[in-house]
């Protein structure tokens, strides 16, 4: 694991725009849940071509055919060509991995589901956020603590399951993983990199 400093704040200087005609029919049942002009364009992105690889989001997440979106604390999923359907309540942020769906529950305990025929399973409690990815989860505790949580191939074909979770590091402030790299940001202004930056 390498580390190094970092300063100053990255903007978006024209967010992607409005759904075009031809997709805006598949996110109908999206569009009722007032998602800013912002997300709405990035559910367009997210429809037509595969998602970036930090797949977490407040409202919206994707990876590549598999999305999620959050509405009035419901979470809709899809796959590519497929129409939203309601899944689960209670979710204050969503994301997605590789064939895994992820959300906290309003108490910060962290579920994880891999669709909307399975049964969600704990993964942590008092989370504050969490940020999915190929490899699995990073969760940032009430107490700023770092903790990865792995997915792992199971014997059975399209299982997934997840190994104990592991603290990294105090004092987090965000964090992101990656298909090669995952990063995280410390309090005092550190960027850390684990994995193939």
């Amino acid at each position: 694991m390498t580390s190094a400093s970092t300063s100053g704040t990255a903007s978006v200087a024209n967010p992607p725009p409005p759904l075009s005609a031809s997709v805006r029919p598949h996110y109908r049942s999206l569009l009722s849940c007032r998602l800013s002009r912002w997300a709405i364009g990035l559910a367009s992105v997210l429809g037509m071509s595969a998602a970036m690889a930090d797949s977490t989001g407040a409202r919206l997440a994707g990876y590549y055919d598999d999305y999620l979106a959050l509405c009035g604390g419901t979470v809709f999923e899809w796959q590519a060509g497929d129409a939203p359907r309601a899944t689960i309540s209670g979710i204050r942020q969503v994301g997605v991995g590789r064939r895994m769906r992820y959300g906290p529950q309003n108490d910060g305990t962290l579920l994880a589901w891999r669709d909307s025929n399975s049964a969600p399973q704990v993964l942590m409690e008092k989370v504050r956020q969490f940020h999915a990815g190929l490899t699995g989860v990073f969760a940032i505790r009430m107490d700023d603590s770092l903790w990865q949580i792995e997915t792992r191939r199971l014997p059975v074909v399209g299982e997934n399951g997840f190994d104990v979770p592991r603290k990294l590091a105090d004092n987090v402030v965000t964090a992101m993983v990656g298909d090669g790299a995952n990063y995280y940001v410390t309090q005092d202004g550190a960027l850390h990199v684990q994995g193939n930056a």
